[in-house]
C-alpha cells in the first residue's frame, strides 16, 4: 500500500460511495477523492480481516491492530470486494492492477449471472 498516497496532508475523512476498492484505485491513479483517510482505514481493516482469517502472520496482525487501535469492524456491503483484492494480492502475489482487474472480473461475472 502506498501510504504517501493514502495519508496525504490535504486529506478529508469524507464518506465512501460504494466500494472502498474503487476509491483505492482512484487514489493510486492520483485522483483526489477527498476521503483518503477513510479509504486507508477501511482498506487496512479489510487487510486485517483477511490476514486474521488466513492466520497469515501474527506480528503483522498485531501491528495493524495497534496502528488502527481496533480489532476488526463490521463490513459495509461492498467491502467483500476489498477483501477479495487482498486475498488475490497475498495468495497470488498480484500487484495492485492485477488484483483490481481480477476482482472486477469476478464481480462482473457474478452480476451477469443474476
Amino acid at each position: 500500500m502506498c501510504c504517501e498516497h493514502l495519508n496525504a496532508q490535504d486529506d478529508t475523512s469524507g464518506s465512501i460511495e460504494g466500494s472502498c476498492l474503487i476509491e483505492l484505485d482512484a487514489i493510486f491513479d492520483d485522483h483526489n477523492t477527498g476521503n483518503r483517510r477513510t479509504v486507508f482505514q477501511r482498506t487496512t481493516l479489510s487487510l486485517l480481516r483477511v490476514l486474521y482469517t488466513l492466520k497469515y502472520n501474527e506480528d503483522i496482525v498485531k501491528l495493524l491492530r495497534k496502528v488502527l487501535d481496533k480489532e476488526t469492524s463490521s463490513q459495509e456491503p461492498l467491502d467483500y470486494l476489498c477483501s477479495r483484492y487482498w486475498e488475490m494480492r497475498i495468495a497470488n502475489g498480484s500487484d495492485h492492477r492485477g488484483a483490481y482487474k481480477g476482482v472486477r472480473k469476478e464481480f462482473l461475472t457474478q452480476v451477469e449471472k443474476m
